[in-house]
């Protein structure tokens, strides 16, 4: 099972990072960001804005949070 909100928390740690950051680069506000840290769901848009935000391909984010 996929943990978003595992997956989100170990890529702001390697990019040295926190939700306030998420906040500004997902255009949103802090209390979204928060809540989408500490899901265990999103959508698929969520994820690919997320993949893509990290740098990294959809399966390796989804992979984070396994």
């Amino acid at each position: 099972m996929v943990n978003i909100g595992k997956s989100i928390k170990k890529s702001l740690a390697d990019v040295e990072e926190d939700q306030v950051w998420l906040a500004k680069q997902l255009g949103c506000k802090r209390g979204y960001a928060s809540r989408l840290a500490n899901s265990e769901h999103a959508s698929l848009t969520q994820i690919e804005k997320l993949s893509n935000l990290f740098k990294m391909k959809v399966s390796e984010f989804i992979a984070l949070g396994e």
